[in-house]
């Protein structure tokens, strides 16, 4: 196969040694490479045209697009050119109206469709990545099945009836005429997305929520699970960091045994680093983690520390040397509080703008004035400002694909538009608003500039966990007590009873 390429020259100052762009901003000026390749309809040579880019709030793509001068044959695909995100992505829109129908939908390779109520799934790998709205892919999957049907219908009749049924079926839901259906989205990679029309509100018929990836979905996503997986963030290595630690009450002091010190020289994983301990005497811990950008071995400095007036805390922080990647993580130390514990403050000053804030991965964010709230899990955990916390928060508000560029709806682009510039009058201190934290496990913080006294601006307020915040949290399967022994069967039990009765 031959192949012709057209690329453009990298710009580079004489006797510089500048890095070329493979991806480059979308721009008119952007070379195309060409391709020679074979057309798997009538099988003569045609021509594959590549565009490498970048898309301004989004990520940087192949743009791919096939035609045949012979048999007049077309196709095109979008493939991600950039990184696999950490954490996988799974989305649940309960579609209700033609607005939701309307949503745009970015669909990666390695994404998987699913309408529950009809048991139907189009699995990843099906289909090439592509940037559609949720009618376009449920009429995109009709028209698929009635091409089959149009060229089965003579040899299995039985069949052709069950798929001419379903497809009545699926078209019956694209019109609603069943009543509200259930969309999920769920992309082990990452890089899928689902548009918000409230956004940057909340979703009002849907919810998204970050998982980290099987071994399974890692080898999907062609990533080892050593890779995709870093130890630096495992709750079983903070675990195994923290047994190894003595743990001084009150002092956020790690000190390790004497006979501790010994074994633990020589030894791989977690250790002691001696050059690292600073001026109050805390030892900080180093264990080994893995670049989630490029993958390098790299180190993770870990250590144990307090914060007045509150709790213990885990600090963490990665910087691969390979990349210049850099990544820290708050986790908090002890037991889980019972209760869960809401601060709400209203901040009216410059002053209140450099209050440190700790949240938590199970803290949610909420300011009214806004009408914006952040699920927990959202930003992770966080040990900033409240400046440093909005200006994290508009950072990923403008990640948002969907109200920027020329396809942008204009009215939720005045929303968006709208929206930012009340946030960023509140991250300047032009306009006082409230600010409310609440985490049902109580390990997150607002500072109290009037410690040990209360602060006026302030209210903490604690309450008791629902049900179902145990179950998200996994409490309700704790059994502190007698988990040594073997559950004993209530049918088993109830016979028990009813003999000595």
């Amino acid at each position: 196969m031959s192949e012709t390429t057209t690329t453009k020259p990298s710009s580079q100052q004489e006797g510089g040694d500048k890095k070329t762009e493979f991806f480059e901003d979308l721009d008119v000026s952007n070379e195309v490479t060409e391709l020679e390749s074979l057309c798997m309809n009538c099988h003569e040579m045609g021509t594959t045209k590549l565009l490498m880019t970048k898309v301004p709030y989004f990520k940087e793509i192949i743009l791919m697009a096939f035609e045949c001068p012979h048999c007049d044959f077309k196709s095109s695909e979008v493939q991600y050119g950039g990184q696999i995100g950490e954490k996988g992505v799974h989305y649940e829109i309960n579609v209700t109206d033609a607005r939701d129908l309307n949503r745009q939908v970015v669909k990666a390779d390695t994404a998987t469709v699913l309408i529950p109520s009809l048991e139907f799934e189009i699995p990843s790998q099906t289909q090439r990545g592509s940037l559609n709205t949720i009618e376009g892919f449920l009429s995109q999957s009709i028209e698929g099945l009635q091409a089959a049907l149009r060229n089965h219908i003579n040899e299995n009749p039985e069949t052709a009836s069950k798929v001419a049924e379903f497809i009545s079926r699926l078209s019956a839901t694209l019109r609603l005429e069943n009543g509200p259906f259930m969309f999920i989205l769920d992309d082990p990679s990452g890089n899928s997305y689902v548009e918000n029309p409230a956004a940057p509100k909340d979703d009002p018929h849907g919810k998204m929520v970050h998982y980290k990836r099987t071994p399974e979905q890692d080898k999907m996503c062609g990533l080892s699970s050593s890779a995709a997986a870093p130890a630096a963030f495992t709750e079983g290595t903070i675990s195994a960091a923290m047994k190894k630690a003595a743990i001084t009450p009150h002092a956020g002091v790690i000190s390790l045994p004497a006979s501790e010190k010994e074994k633990e020289k020589g030894k791989e994983g977690v250790k002691k680093d001696d050059k690292d301990d600073d001026d109050d005497g805390r030892e900080v811990m180093s264990f080994p983690g893995t670049c989630s950008m490029c993958f390098a071995d790299g180190e993770v400095k870990m250590i144990m520390t307090d914060i007045p007036y509150f709790k213990q805390i885990v600090l963490m922080a990665f910087t691969c040397t390979e990349c210049g990647y850099k990544t820290n993580e708050i986790k908090a130390g002890g037991a889980i509080s019972e209760k869960g514990r809401k601060v709400t403050l209203r901040v009216t000053t410059p002053e209140d703008l450099s209050r440190d804030i700790l949240k938590s991965e199970t803290a949610s964010v909420e300011v009214p004035e806004l009408e914006l709230e952040l699920a927990a899990g959202t930003l992770g955990g966080r040990f900033t400002t409240i400046e440093g916390l909005l200006t994290q928060i508009q950072d990923e508000l403008e990640k948002n694909p969907f109200v920027r560029g020329d396809s942008a709806d204009p009215a939720a682009r005045a929303t968006y538009d709208k929206f930012i510039g009340s946030l960023e009058r509140f991250r300047t201190g032009g306009a006082p608003f409230t600010l409310i934290l609440d985490d049902p496990v109580s390990n997150s913080h607002i500072q109290n500039l009037y410690a040990p006294d209360p602060d006026p601006n302030m209210t903490i307020e604690e309450y008791e966990r629902s049900f179902d915040q145990n179950e998200e949290l996994g409490l309700n399967d704790i059994k502190t007590e007698g988990y040594g022994e073997p559950e004993e069967d209530e049918d088993e039990g109830k016979g028990k009873e009813k003999a000595s009765s």
